[in-house]
This record gives structure tokens, sequence and C-alpha cells, in this order.
């Protein structure tokens, strides 16, 4: 299935803004050494959860990991097939010409 030029756009600028905006929330704050993020993972290990269950914090905060890490695999994924499409409209009407 061929998407039209104006599609394919606005689904490349919406996974944009979808990686752009969970990257923004993630890295908020200050730019971590690597010994901070070890603490950052340790302390996701560490939540609580009272009688095998999370709780509502505990749950958000999951939430919030299991999204930033679902973004950047979709961002990764990603570009090669954007890489491919931008090469392919970049050559323009001379790559079409030999396809």
């Amino acid at each position: 299935m061929r998407l039209s030029a104006g599609l394919s756009s606005i689904c490349i600028a919406a996974n944009c803004l979808l990686c752009s905006s969970a990257f923004a929330a993630h890295n908020a704050g200050p730019k971590d050494s690597p010994s901070d993020s070890i603490a950052r993972y340790e302390a996701l290990a560490k939540l609580p959860f009272p009688g095998g269950q999370p709780t509502r914090a505990t749950a958000a905060t999951l939430r919030d990991e299991l999204l930033f890490q679902r973004a950047t695999q979709v961002y990764l994924w990603a570009l090669p097939a954007i890489n491919l499409y931008s090469m392919k409209e970049g050559f323009g009407e001379g790559v079409r010409r030999w396809l």
C-alpha cells in the first residue's frame, strides 16, 4: 500500500512528536551520569508492592517508564524506514526512472 506524500509526512511528524514529547518528559532534569542511571533503575526495582500488588504511585511510575521505553523503541525502529523514504524522495525522478 502506497501512502500519499501528505499522509506519510503526517505519519512522520506524528512519530517525531510522540518521541520528542516522551524524551522531553523523561529527560526534564539535568543530564544523568552512569551512576545516576543505575540509581534510577535500582529505584524502579525497589518500588513498593505491598501484598504483591502495586500501589497507585507504583503503577503510575511503571506506566510512565513503559511509555518512555515504547516511544524509544518506536523511534529507533522507525529510523531506517524514514531514512529510506527520505533518500527516495531526495533523489526524486532520477531514482523513479530505474525502479
